[in-house]
């Protein structure tokens, strides 16, 4: 048995890459081991009932070419059972067959006088045959068959993995055409976002900016003129119109947090903390409160700007949600972990029950009404968003009357 045929049909079966290729490129290796009249490779397709000829040649060809279907009605009953029960099914001389099936009879017409019905088995699933045709009876030695069975198995597990790389092509395929579909419909909708966003920035703010810029000139020039009544009614137009103001700003940086691109570098968060206190002096000052920042703060990887709107938000919180009387408390201090940074921020606030610890971070939620702690009932949500987009996590540790501790988790820089 030549080796080097071996090697030739080992090499045309790794560099195929479909079934098809697989099939059409074997035959010629083959007929230097298995001499032939005509050769045909075909598979099974079960749920059809019929057979599918991968790869024809030789003699015959016209007859069942490449990629004709044909019934496996026609294919023979003893022939399909033999090869259904791994057996090799040999016909030393078509004339000593009663009735030939319909396509065996069709080639002994064109000259075939003998045959070999090979199985091609994966996993103990039948997926085909590989058929070889001589014009002469009983052409095929009982080598030249065992010769055919080792060929079947190199071409049965060569057309499985090919399949398989077929499959798995298709899907990746697939999945690369929902990204893409997935990736334009991002887009749509960023682009709608960004026009939604100069539409409330632009749109809607400048009729606000201006009510609240009559009203304040109401008040300035005409106090006089006003009376109790007008002059509470333009008091609160101006308090509405900031509110309202303010809650737009709010809602574009929401809005923004979601499609802004940040780039995570390492970000020091004393610089942070410390920058966040000279913003809020005048706050802390007015509120005589108490701030306490125990050093060191390490670095963390993040984005600069927008820890700092995370960190003014949460100390905000510290200094407003207080009981009446009371004066503000804020501790700030970090734990380290082996992967990450804890900040935390621990007042002495009114507290939050267990119940309503994650409801706080949505958008809106709030748990007090507007005359006793003012807010829009977005920062805490501006705060998880920011934090998540950084990679990292955000809570809070509280009880009624109990303050609050709430920590922010990003991931530690080792060598700043």
């Amino acid at each position: 048995m030549p080796s080097v045929c071996w090697q030739e049909i080992d090499r045309a079966i790794l560099a195929a890459q479909s079934s098809e290729a697989i099939a059409q490129t074997s035959p010629g290796h083959i007929n230097a081991l298995v001499p032939y009249w005509r050769i045909d490779i075909s598979l099974f397709d079960w749920s059809a009932r019929q057979r599918v000829v991968l790869s024809s040649a030789g003699h015959g060809t016209r007859r069942f070419p490449t990629g004709m279907r044909l019934s496996l009605e026609e294919y023979g009953g003893e022939d399909l059972a033999a090869l259904r029960a791994g057996q090799v099914y040999v016909v030393e001389d078509i004339l000593r067959l009663a009735t030939p099936p319909a396509t065996v009879q069709a080639l002994h017409d064109d000259g075939a006088r003998s045959y070999v019905r090979v199985p091609l088995v994966v996993r103990s699933e039948l997926i085909g045959s590989l058929n070889l045709w001589n014009d002469q009876a009983g052409a095929f030695t009982l080598e030249q068959v065992d010769i055919a069975c080792e060929v079947a198995d190199q071409l049965a597990i060569g057309i499985q993995q090919a399949r398989l790389y077929e499959q798995v092509r298709r899907h990746a395929a697939e999945l690369e055409a929902r990204v893409a579909e997935r990736t334009a419909e991002l887009q749509e909708i960023n682009a709608e976002l960004e026009s939604f966003s100069y539409s409330v920035s632009h749109d809607l703010r400048s009729p606000l900016l201006a009510v609240q810029g009559f009203a304040e000139i109401l008040l300035e020039d005409h106090d006089d003129r006003l009376g109790d009544d007008g002059r509470s009614c333009a008091q609160s137009i101006v308090a509405g119109a900031r509110r309202m103001a303010t809650l737009i700003e709010d809602l574009l940086t929401y809005s923004r947090l979601s499609r802004a691109a940040l780039e995570l570098i390492p970000v020091s968060l004393e610089a942070v903390v410390a920058e966040v206190l000279t913003q809020l002096e005048p706050e802390i000052r007015g509120k005589d409160a108490h701030v306490s920042i125990e050093k060191p703060l390490p670095h963390v990887t993040g984005h600069a700007v927008t820890l700092i709107q995370v960190v003014t938000n949460l100390l905000m919180n510290g200094l407003k949600f207080v009981a009446p009387g009371v004066r503000p408390q804020v501790r700030v201090w970090a734990e380290a972990g082996d992967e990450r940074i804890c900040l935390r921020l621990q007042d002495n606030g009114i507290g939050i029950a267990a119940e309503h610890q994650e409801r706080i971070f949505g958008v809106f939620e709030r748990l007090h009404d507007r005359d006793t702690y003012p807010g829009t009932g977005i920062g805490l949500a501006i705060v998880r968003k920011s934090i998540e987009r950084m990679g990292g996590h955000v809570g809070v540790e509280s009880a009624p009357g109990q303050g609050s501790t709430f920590w922010i988790a990003l991931r530690r820089v080792l060598r700043p």
